[in-house]
């Protein structure tokens, strides 16, 4: 049984639910963890390779009022805290994730996705680079492992776009409308989408339930 989990890099909630589902899956029995599939989600499909205002920035537009503003961003800068994450909403600049999204289909053909979701995730949140860029996701990869002559390749081939747009045709069946969202596959009935920035406990209940069901 797997459980798929939809995300997107630009996304800080995502990066933290990579942290707690890490966090969760420690404390279940080895052969009683379900797989866990990362599958892609663009919450902006149409932005661009060049970096625009940072995430702290755009956040200041979104909510015209300042003390909502600060409440959402000091939200998210606790949620990343309890994972160990410093969170730079001050660097973070929105870019187009579709690249960085095949990568990790290149990765995960190599065995290397965990690793590698990590370090775009940090990346982006943390050291604020661009990963709409080419060099950087080379780079990245390269981090974890993976020939940049092969990244070079890869990005440049296409390869790896269909499956992206199978993911996102995916979440919209699944009736994933935002990120980062576990869907359960493989249970009786509808799998329902579970929102990863739940309590500790939902979280560690949804991947409980697998463990259970593995037995």
């Amino acid at each position: 049984m797997t459980i798929s989990v939809f995300s997107d890099y630009v996304c800080p909630w995502c990066y933290i639910a990579l942290r707690k589902i890490d966090r969760t899956l420690a404390h279940i029995p080895m052969g009683r963890c379900p797989e866990i599939i990362w599958r892609a989600f663009q919450l902006d499909p149409d932005a661009g390779q060049i970096p625009g205002p940072t995430v702290e920035q755009a956040m200041r537009t979104w909510y015209p009022d300042t003390a909502q503003a600060n409440a959402r961003m000091s939200r998210i800068r606790s949620a990343g805290r309890k994972e160990g994450l410093v969170l730079r909403l001050d660097l973070a600049r929105p870019v187009n994730t579709r690249d960085a999204h095949c990568l990790a289909k290149l990765a995960r053909h190599l065995g290397l996705a965990s690793p590698l979701n990590e370090a775009v995730f940090r990346a982006y949140h943390l050291e604020g680079s661009n990963i709409a860029d080419p060099e950087v996701l080379v780079r990245i990869a390269q981090s974890v492992g993976i020939d940049p002559r092969l990244t070079e390749l890869f990005l440049r081939s296409g390869e790896g776009v269909g499956e992206v747009e199978d993911d996102q045709k995916t979440a919209r069946t699944q009736g994933v409308k935002g990120v980062p969202t576990l869907v359960r596959d493989g249970a009786q009935g509808p799998s329902a989408p579970i929102s990863t920035n739940q309590t500790d406990e939902a979280l560690a209940q949804a991947l409980q339930d697998h463990a259970t069901n593995l037995r």
